[in-house]
């Protein structure tokens, strides 16, 4: 793509809005599913927990809360790799919104 081409996308983004870059699954594999049926998601198999009433938490609240669930749901992560799933939790439960642009890459691309 062009630097031309770039810039005009750049300069037709809504800034009323927030931008999410996400993958969708390993190697994204449900990325074509979410296109189908409108929709995003996060977690595993593992994630039992609904975190719908947590969304109205600070950073550090839903640390606290959800920091023990991660660590003892996936006891071989390091603490990085927690806090690292814990950060994108967050984002997805609290400061992502319903209208948001998400960018996501299809399936076979």
């Amino acid at each position: 793509m062009s630097n031309n081409k770039q810039l005009e996308i750049l300069g037709n983004l809504k800034m009323d809005k927030n931008y999410w870059a996400i993958h969708f699954g390993e190697y994204n594999k449900f990325a074509n599913l979410g296109y189908e049926k409108g929709f995003v998601a996060v977690g595993g198999r593992e994630l039992k927990k609904d975190l719908s009433s947590y969304r109205d938490l600070t950073r550090q609240e839903f640390a606290r809360e959800i920091y023990p669930y991660l660590a003892k749901t996936y006891p071989n992560l390091s603490k990085n790799s927690l806090a690292q799933s814990l950060g994108q939790l967050f984002r997805f439960c609290a400061l992502m919104k319903i209208g948001d642009i998400i960018l996501m890459p299809k399936s076979d691309e």
